[in-house]
């Protein structure tokens, strides 16, 4: 399959802003406000900073990223094939991850496992449970992530993608609706409360970009649906989260990912892209904690004293993890595809059953 360079792009500006939001806004946020400071950085300075607050751009983008490639893939992988390399995509690097902090926690409080966390965690099903997160808080999207691959395994496995694919806007277009309506998920103090309902439904609207660009549905129908996701979106951050009424990041996302979309066959493409580009589930996985624990480390042993050695280290560590563990993973997921192939039957799209039909 050929790879979509502006998805690339897109990653890398992901996992930047949610990399900024949660480690250096603070710091950028005290230059914008230095007198000392050339004016003109500040200005630069501040028009960095909302598509950086709390990381919220680079979610929004995430999500549509994931929409889009998500619709892509299933256009050719049949369901039993698509879960297993879903399964293998995420689960080992963050199954390390989880692990990894672990051992840290309890290196430095003893005795602080506690099976029933833990196992709704790695499984990535805690909002059922209502079990805190892993991972500094990170794990929320990737629990919503899971949601959105077992409803498009579902859409596939019963031929909405594929044969009967007039029938999936209006399927997407229900499925949000009915998430933005449901009761607040998750809604423990502890957790991101009503996420699921807030920005679930942007994973469609990725979807509805790949719809529009493959002419399944209609500038005016892809018009309707990005009012509606937004429309709706808004009321939800009011409802249900109404301190951050004032933020415009899903806006700025969302024009994010149109701009580069747009200009998707005059983006350039080379190793460096590639490279930055793969990093982005290990630091997405890493950042909100490790890079923490990489400070005090150096700090201690007064090596380094600036996040950028921090940052440095962490990059570092997260090109090992890419390596040693995501690659692994996904190629052993496709192992066990080529294995499992001769013994599952075969699910097609719309546009194989046409030519098997034309055919015989």
């Amino acid at each position: 399959m050929k790879r979509i360079i502006f998805l690339d792009w897109l990653r890398i500006f992901s996992f930047s802003s949610v990399l900024i939001g949660h480690k250096f806004y603070p710091i950028l946020l005290g230059f914008s406000n230095d007198d000392s400071v050339h004016e003109s950085l500040r200005f630069l300075i501040k028009l960095i900073l909302p598509l950086c607050f709390a990381g919220g751009a680079g979610v929004v983008v995430f999500f549509l990223v994931s929409g889009y490639v998500i619709t892509h893939v299933l256009q050719t992988e049949q369901p039993l094939e698509f879960l297993v390399k879903r399964i293998f995509r995420i689960y080992p690097l963050y199954i390390f991850a989880v692990l990894l902090q672990y051992s840290l926690l309890y290196s430095a409080h003893p005795g602080i496992i506690n099976l029933q966390i833990i196992i709704p965690q790695l499984l990535l099903v805690g909002d059922f449970f209502q079990t805190p997160y892993s991972l500094s808080g990170v794990e929320w999207t990737l629990r919503v992530e899971v949601l959105f691959y077992l409803f498009m395994f579902t859409l596939r496995y019963f031929k909405i993608i594929g044969q009967y694919e007039y029938a999936l806007p209006g399927v997407l277009a229900i499925a949000a609706l009915i998430i933005g309506n449901l009761p607040t998920t998750p809604h423990a103090e502890y957790l991101a409360i009503g996420y699921l309902n807030i920005y679930g439904p942007f994973l469609f609207l990725g979807a509805f970009f790949w719809m529009y660009e493959n002419k399944k549905v209609s500038f005016a129908q892809m018009s309707l649906f990005t009012g509606f996701i937004f429309i709706q979106h808004w009321h939800l951050i009011a409802t249900i989260n109404p301190g951050w009424r004032h933020v415009h990041f899903a806006g700025l996302a969302f024009l994010i990912f149109l701009a580069v979309w747009t200009a998707r066959d005059k983006l350039f493409f080379n190793r460096l892209i590639l490279f930055i580009s793969e990093l982005t589930y290990s630091v997405y996985l890493m950042h909100n904690w490790l890079f923490d624990h990489i400070k005090q480390w150096t700090i201690a042993g007064g090596l380094f004293q600036h996040n950028r050695y921090a940052l440095i280290m962490l990059i570092a560590i997260c090109a090992v993890l890419v390596k040693a563990i995501e690659k692994p993973g996904i190629k052993l997921g496709r192992v066990l595809i080529r294995r499992l192939k001769t013994t599952t039957p075969s699910y097609y799209t719309g546009a194989e059953e046409a030519l098997i039909n034309a055919k015989y």
